[in-house]
């Protein structure tokens, strides 16, 4: 096993690292650095994977605000072929974390190449992961002209990369990301632990008509964590919805699932909270948008970007059903609109445990529908 990573400390640098016996111990490699800087402050972050086509390794490095990318035979012997991202995307500070792979196109025979940068200045304030859908040759990496694109809405999804060589058999992309934001992580108000990562989530591309876009789903493996107990479902379509003092909700780890007909409504907010804190999830089909408000969700006042509203641009499809999908995990939620069409990931901190959930709508119809709430275990038992 060789184990590929930045040296820290002057200068950062490319090395690498072996093992002989399955990664239970590790050797430097006694000619480190690998990859020696070239005279930047920023150079870290490598992903490597192996591009059969010209059987070599490639490496793409985030090299200040932009990704450099090498190439080699040995992984010792590292050849630059080319830059991405000059004039390109989002540009507030460095880039981190690139990740490059190949895609197939959903419904057809063509693949695409997807590139990941995580930087500063998301669409909702704060770091953020930007993606970018184009061409690699095994030297260059092109696209065509497109708008700044964001894998989540949320504030708290940071530095996500995808697993390789996952088996064919399987064949999905599968993602996992950083759940915080660098406006605050170092304040949140935590006593363990701070920070975790997000639910890990496989990707799929489709072509949208607009463009290339990006679906992110839960993996379906987070189904074995489902609790014993007895799912809450309401079975018929309601106006609304109202669960106190739940035994579910109240265990803090949950998985919500409803549907909504936008074409008779034009809001849906669904509000989890206790007597004195809320957080609130609000689609507003006139905006255009969906808004996860935690200014009153408990502990706020450590940051002030943390109290702030997150939005997230959406339009939904009055013709259809518009699905939700929401993971509550003691301080976090993560929510999935249309089977992965939009994701947003956010932290809060309440104070005292969440026992209320409401889910309403702004007409007198029956607009919300198949309303299921599932717990989640802390662990399970292999």
């Amino acid at each position: 096993m060789v184990a590929i990573f930045t040296h820290a400390g002057t200068q950062q640098s490319q090395s690498i690292a072996y093992s002989n016996d399955g990664g239970m111990s590790w050797n430097k490699y006694a000619f480190n650095p690998v990859l020696p800087n070239p005279g930047v402050p920023d150079f870290r972050d490598p992903k490597v994977f192996w591009y059969s086509p010209q059987q070599k390794w490639i490496m793409v490095l985030a090299v200040g605000d932009k990704v450099s990318i090498y190439s080699s035979s040995d992984l010792k012997n590292w050849v630059f072929e080319s830059n991405f991202g000059i004039n390109v995307g989002a540009h507030s500070g460095v880039w981190e974390c690139p990740d490059l792979f190949e895609l197939p196109v959903e419904g057809t025979n063509t693949t695409k190449w997807v590139m990941l940068v995580s930087c500063n200045g998301g669409p909702n304030g704060g770091t953020a992961t930007q993606y970018f859908v184009g061409d690699f040759d095994g030297k260059n990496y092109t696209i065509q002209t497109q708008p700044i694109t964001w894998i989540d809405y949320g504030t708290d999804n940071y530095a996500g990369v995808t697993y390789n060589n996952i088996p064919a058999a399987d064949g999905r992309r599968i993602f996992i990301g950083w759940m915080s934001n660098w406006s605050y992580a170092q304040q949140v108000p935590t006593i363990f632990w701070r920070s975790t990562m997000t639910m890990p989530r496989f990707i799929t591309l489709v072509n949208s008509g607009q463009g290339y876009k990006l679906n992110f789903n839960p993996v379906d493996e987070y189904k074995i964590y489902e609790a014993d107990r007895q799912a809450t479902i309401v079975q018929l379509a309601a106006k609304s919805i109202h669960i106190a003092d739940n035994e579910i909700i109240k265990t803090g780890s949950y998985e919500l699932n409803f549907s909504a007909d936008l074409s008779k409504s034009s809001t849906i907010t669904l509000t989890l909270g206790n007597s004195a804190e809320r957080l609130i999830i609000t689609l507003d089909k006139n905006a255009g948008n969906v808004v996860i408000d935690r200014s009153q969700s408990g502990q706020v006042d450590f940051n002030n970007q943390f109290s702030q509203k997150i939005y997230c641009p959406f339009v939904p499809k009055i013709d259809q059903l518009t699905d939700f999908q929401i993971f509550v995990d003691k301080t976090s939620v993560e929510l999935f609109l249309n089977h992965g069409e939009k994701a947003m990931t956010a932290l809060f901190f309440p104070k005292y445990q969440y026992n209320d959930l409401k889910l309403k709508n702004n007409t007198d119809l029956l607009v919300l529908s198949n309303f299921k709430l599932k717990g989640i275990k802390k662990s399970i038992q292999r």
